[in-house]
């Protein structure tokens, strides 16, 4: 590896690339925003980058197109040239202070100087390539023109990075997970604003004769480099494994849609009414608002019939079943709700006659919000199981005629 890292560090860390790469362009091109392309652009270019400084592509290559070393080398810094100006579009869209058609036409600007640059830093880096030495080794004063400009773009990036990503952390509204990626940023921005400016100047200064950096400059920059590209896939992950996620029905809407269905199930049996579908149901794990949201108005509305059949629980009964299930303090309202409604669906159930309304507790509900809601009714169907069992209706329900 160009690199310097062993195989078996770099593959890994290839493949994930790739496979992030691969798989943004995969289901992040097709009605995408405009700075999910950009950082797709991003991706594909550093990607790009990297493979080229692999051993075993650099052999193919030479076979097949007959490039040496030092041009696969310059080719690579090349294309980290337009990382930098795709990644500057990326901070550019993802700012949101910028209508799209200015952002896109400042974006244009962007893409016209990472061109002007490659073009100046392949013709500065020609008697590097013509001598077949690395840019670090062949020096000159070449060099330092080539460095400059390959710097340019990838420099001008690191002012709006590190801003957008210290907008974003400081956020007041912004949880804790959604800060990791910004601070991720900033890691980038960091390492950009320390590894890069120094590449022309440690040129400089070595053709100056006021400093020897050769060995550290081959030893660190494909590193940096390698570093990066990788921290930018990292973070480039993080929407496809929230997706992912989600899709897969491991988001909290999907799990409290699941966590509510055996009790909504037992309730459709006692009270057929409150039945009924807003719309088609997906065959998908994943659930929508709209999903928990029928369930809620179903398990309430089941609540509602059932209150005829409720009489206060005897303080014995209740006793019991705290004790029994090992209940603690704090979860006794929503234990003893559970056990009160368990009474009502067996009674219902037996045919029982309808209990004086003006003995029954009237609950008042204060959510405000779905979520709150859900909330509330997943605490009650926690403790559904255990209230059903303990008034011996864990047997089959059925409708009583």
């Amino acid at each position: 590896m160009i690199t310097g890292l062993p195989d078996a560090v770099a593959w890994p860390l290839l493949f994930f690339m790739t496979a992030v790469t691969l798989t943004r362009f995969a289901f992040y091109s097709t009605n995408s925003t405009q700075y999910d392309k950009y950082l797709n652009y991003t991706l594909g270019f550093a990607l790009a980058s990297n493979l080229l400084r692999d051993r075993t592509i650099e052999t193919h290559l030479n076979q097949a197109l007959g490039w040496d070393l030092t041009t696969m080398q310059q080719i690579s810094l090349a294309l980290m040239i337009f990382v930098g100006a795709e990644f500057r579009g990326f901070t550019t869209v993802w700012r949101g202070d910028l209508p799209k058609d200015e952002a896109i036409r400042r974006h244009r600007i962007h893409r016209i100087t990472a061109v002007v640059c490659c073009v100046v830093f392949l013709v500065a880096a020609t008697p590097a390539r013509n001598a077949d030495e690395h840019l670090e080794v062949h020096g000159g004063w070449p060099a330092v023109i080539a460095w400059s400009f390959y710097e340019i773009p990838i420099v001008a990036l690191t002012a709006p990075l590190m801003w957008m990503c210290i907008k974003e952390t400081i956020r007041r509204d912004a949880a804790f997970k959604e800060r990791l990626v910004p601070i991720g940023g900033i890691v980038i921005g960091l390492l950009i604003a320390v590894s890069n400016p120094g590449a022309a100047v440690l040129a400089l200064l070595e053709e100056l004769g006021w400093l020897h950096s050769v060995d550290y400059r081959l030893a660190v920059h494909s590193v940096i480099f390698f570093t990066i590209s990788v921290c930018a896939n990292a973070l480039a992950a993080v929407p496809c494994l929230m997706a992912v996620h989600t899709r897969s029905g491991l988001d909290s809407m999907s799990r409290t849609w699941r966590q509510l269905q055996p009790m909504l199930t037992d309730m459709t049996r006692i009270v057929p009414g409150i039945a009924f579908q807003l719309y088609e149901p997906s065959s998908y794990r994943r659930k929508k608002p709209l999903d928990v949201h029928q369930s809620v108005v179903q398990l309430r509305d089941a609540m509602l019939q059932l209150r005829p059949w409720e009489r206060p629980i005897d303080s014995d009964d209740a006793a019991q079943f705290l004790k029994q299930h090992a209940v603690s303090p704090r979860r006794h309202p929503e234990a003893l709700r559970a056990l009160s409604l368990a009474r009502a669906a067996e009674a219902k159930l037996a045919g029982a006659p309808i209990a004086d309304n003006d003995q029954t507790e009237i609950t008042t509900y204060r959510s405000t919000s779905l979520r709150e809601e859900a909330a509330d009714l997943l605490r009650l169907a926690s403790w559904w199981p255990a209230a059903r069992t303990f008034t011996g209706s864990v047997r089959p329900m059925e409708v009583a005629p």
